[in-house]
């Protein structure tokens, strides 16, 4: 069985597919221990032991990363699928518009999720990426990419507390320890710090999704939610959001398909 094997590094995580028909296998990978431990292969093999193929079936690699270190991961995933990655923003264009000051500044990620949205749902569309950052894109009828905002995720938030009042992380632990949905009124330091985070993170979606819509003047679109932090804004935004936790994943494939790499 061909195979495409396809990565995602963000700040804090790293995300690794493998695709034959359909998606085989898929993880998360906490992308700080893998720069510590320069581990990078064993999270690569990982996935395509639990996708039960060699890597010897792996014909194409695809990698988007919203930061500069890929070199290691680029390494990796040579080494151990024996494929050379082809990078986006390097070796791959994301066919899709956007206005944007400097010009080419506008991060590879975040026009891939466009990309992947609209192929995903038609346009136009609305993305929400729930990450270290929350960020909101929305994709014109034309097929344009209108960013909207870059606005702190839940672990951009965390690390802010723990910067800023270094005396309540043993209650931020206790908080992220145990999320759920917070209960109301709070009864403790750790109760009272996840309200206000989780209602800081999805009160910020709700404005994001606002200011996208003003954007495409009001237009009905649908929303295409992804990111690691996606199930707690998923919650709170309900039936009108659709979920695609394998969003970039699916976009890389795409846009591979369509490169004929």
């Amino acid at each position: 069985m061909r195979t495409g094997f396809y990565a995602n590094l963000g700040n804090t995580a790293l995300q690794l597919g493998a695709y034959g028909d359909g998606w085989l296998a898929d993880g998360r990978f906490e992308a700080a221990a893998l720069r510590r431990e320069g581990t990078w292969d064993r999270a690569v093999a990982h996935i395509l032991d639990a996708a039960g193929v060699s890597p010897s079936s792996v014909q194409r690699c695809a990698l988007c990363a919203s930061t500069p270190d890929v070199l290691a991961l680029c390494a990796a995933l040579a080494e151990v699928t024996g494929v050379a990655p082809s990078v986006l923003g390097r070796d791959m264009t994301v066919p899709m518009q956007a206005d944007y000051d400097p010009p080419g500044s506008l991060g590879q990620d975040r026009l891939l999720s466009g990309y992947a949205a609209a192929a995903m749902v038609g346009r136009p569309c609305i993305v929400l990426d729930a990450g270290t950052c929350l960020t909101c894109e929305a994709v014109s009828p034309e097929g344009v990419l209108l960013p909207v905002a870059i606005a702190p995720g839940l672990p951009a938030l965390l690390s802010g507390v723990t910067q800023s009042a270094a005396h309540l992380s043993p209650a931020l632990q206790r908080a992220v320890a145990d999320w759920a949905t917070p209960r109301s009124p709070a009864r403790s330091s750790a109760e009272s710090l996840l309200s206000g985070l989780h209602h800081c993170l999805v009160g910020t979606a709700r404005e994001l999704v606002a200011a996208a819509r003003s954007a495409l003047d009001g237009t009905s679109a649908p929303i295409v939610l992804t990111g690691g932090d996606a199930p707690t804004v998923l919650a709170a935004l309900g039936a009108e959001v659709a979920h695609y936790p394998l969003l970039l994943l699916d976009g890389l494939r795409l846009l591979a398909d369509e490169m004929r790499l």
